[in-house]
């Protein structure tokens, strides 16, 4: 970290150290540790899809839920500076549709033929109309329409065809998000901002749930890991890469941490409190190892 940070102009930008490039240094090894937690994902749902109970151990360790929620504290940061660079919202979207929706397509597709298959092989029948619903929800990322397909995976635990796919709709939701974010921080203050965001992300399932009780129902189960319900990790994201390209402080970085793990604690949610301080000390050591190699990685 740079001992002496440098403070962001008006506009809330991240300026480079003096006599450096615009474009800051990538943080090492942040490709090795999405390669780490993509294993961790596929890992633990091959456990749930081979013993839904089972592999206690196993699961915790390889728990997909974290691994997930330090991709989205990887994304806030990097993809937040990444628009603080040329701050031009059309261009950023594009890159980052280009960037995402062609390899997400070929999964789409990829895994729905896959799955076909395996239903051919059972010598089961899919309907042509449930091929085309799967296909149209999730091409558009709204998986929650249709996560399956009638006949697919029929015996198993969990007969979605792809269900880490949910994420990506989340990303995008970041994406969309980040101009309006980037304009907020700079006329209300970074900090204050981000304060906000931690709150509404660690506060939206308790309040769905709270709402629920009072109409006598229980909340939707899968509202808990939609937009506002990520915004916490994607917050602590853009503070802690703003610590470890020396623009903040660490204790700006770790008045927000308490405020997380405090907003857990009081709302109860005791089995991810913890969580937040945890999968940043865990990037944290990650970018101070010696640098790893990594084909193909980038910072961005």
């Amino acid at each position: 970290m740079n001992g002496s940070a440098a403070a962001p102009d008006q506009r809330g930008a991240l300026p480079p150290p003096s006599g450096h490039a615009s474009r800051p240094a990538p943080l090492p090894n942040l490709a090795a540790l999405r390669l780490a937690l993509a294993v961790v994902v596929a890992a633990s749902h091959a456990l749930i899809l081979r013993a839904p109970d089972g592999f206690a151990v196993a699961r915790t360790l390889l728990h997909s839920e974290a691994a997930v929620q330090a991709f989205f504290m990887l994304s806030g940061g990097l993809v937040m500076a990444s628009f603080l660079r040329n701050r031009a919202p059309r261009a950023f979207w594009l890159r980052r549709l280009a960037r995402i929706m062609p390899a997400y397509a070929t999964a789409v597709l990829a895994f729905a033929l896959l799955a076909l298959i395996s239903a051919a092989m059972q010598g089961r029948a899919v309907a042509v109309e449930e091929v085309g619903r799967y296909l149209a929800a999730n091409l558009l990322t709204l998986n929650f329409l249709q996560p399956g397909m009638a006949g697919v995976f029929a015996g198993n635990p969990l007969a979605a065809v792809n269900g880490a796919l949910w994420s990506i709709k989340v990303e995008l939701g970041f994406y969309a998000l980040v101009p309006a974010l980037a304009w907020l921080m700079a006329r209300a203050g970074c900090y204050a901002v981000l304060a906000a965001m931690v709150l509404a992300g660690q506060l939206w399932w308790p309040a769905v749930e709270a709402i629920g009780a009072l109409a006598g129902q229980a909340g939707p189960a899968a509202l808990r890991h939609q937009l506002p319900g990520q915004l916490a990790w994607f917050a602590l994201g853009i503070a802690l890469v703003r610590v470890l390209v020396g623009h903040d402080r660490p204790a700006r970085l770790l008045g927000l941490l308490l405020l997380a793990e405090l907003a857990l604690l009081l709302t109860g949610q005791w089995s991810i409190a913890g969580r937040a301080s945890l999968l940043t000390a865990l990037i944290l050591a990650v970018t101070l190892l010696p640098r790893l190699p990594v084909p193909g990685g980038s910072s961005d």
